[in-house]
């Protein structure tokens, strides 16, 4: 698996430059820059905006990429004793929410 960070926030555009001034670059980007994705050498921030209730109110989420189908993870976690988590569609593709167990909620993301 791979991690994706995403920050959330109310100031895309700043956040944006102030990311690319760090040495990151704009890779992908959506239509009123609801989500986009910043690249380095072997790294990907994901700036979401932050409206809606639907975001964490600490500003960050980490994400995997998953590298197996959503279900098996979903076995695994079931077979260590773990809530499996539910398997949304989203506009960006299906994910996978589930909750750490210190309370943190994770998201992977379809390959």
């Amino acid at each position: 698996m791979k991690l994706l960070a995403i920050r959330y926030t109310d100031e895309t555009a700043a956040s944006i430059k102030f990311y690319e001034a760090l040495g990151l670059s704009l890779s992908v980007g959506s239509d009123g820059d609801s989500w986009v994705e910043l690249s380095g050498d072997q790294s990907i921030l994901a700036l979401h905006t932050a409206s809606g209730a639907n975001y964490p109110k600490e500003g960050i989420e980490l994400c995997f990429v998953a590298d197996t189908a959503l279900t098996e993870i979903q076995e695994s976690l079931q077979a260590a004793g773990f809530d499996p988590g539910t398997i949304v569609k989203e506009d960006f593709g299906t994910s996978l929410r589930v909750i750490d167990p210190s309370g943190l909620a994770l998201q992977i993301n379809d390959r």
